[in-house]
């Protein structure tokens, strides 16, 4: 019997057979988000904007107003925009994993239910996985995982699937 692999977060079992799970990799942990959250702020302030141009040709108070309210807005996005590109190395590092890496089955030493602080339930899970230059490389990572409360965790020795570019880039599925 061919078992199948543990994998962290459930959303993957769908995406590994196409391949499309890299794509979701790179988006999750590359940091994005911060671009996105730059364009958001951009498109939600348009009101602010054309209220800030009406201001000049209806009322000195409201172009005072909005021209205050809008650099605010403005130097919320130039932040914004520093973090993201200050965040370079770790989306070519997220690219180089999701794109460039091997899918290597690793194997589970100990999965456990734990608590942590807050009101999150995790599944912990120790695994180890082989290195392209033939180091093992072991790790720990908790996910929640609210599914699990009540079934069965794997038992040691269990696969599971690894991105893995080299002994220093790897992540768990």
């Amino acid at each position: 019997m061919i078992e199948k692999p543990f994998l962290l977060d459930p959303s993957f079992e769908k995406l590994v057979d196409s391949g499309a799970f890299r794509k979701r990799i790179y988006e999750q942990h590359s940091g994005m988000r911060a671009r996105d959250r730059f364009v958001m702020l951009l498109f939600m302030n348009v009101p602010t904007i054309i209220t800030f141009f009406l201001g000049l040709f209806v009322d000195r108070k409201i172009f005072i107003a909005t021209g205050i309210w809008g650099g605010m807005i403005v130097l919320m996005c130039v932040f914004d925009l520093l973090n993201w590109s200050s965040s370079r190395e770790k989306r070519q590092r997220m690219h180089r994993l999701a794109f460039d890496g091997d899918l290597v089955t690793g194997r589970i030493i100990s999965c456990e239910r734990k608590c942590y602080p807050g009101p999150a339930y995790k599944v912990e899970v120790r695994f180890a996985a082989m290195a392209p230059s033939g180091k093992e490389v072991q790790r720990t990572v908790a996910v929640e995982r609210d599914d699990l409360l009540n079934a069965p965790l794997p038992p040691p020795g269990w696969p599971v699937l690894v991105l893995m570019v080299d002994e220093t880039l790897y992540f768990m599925l």
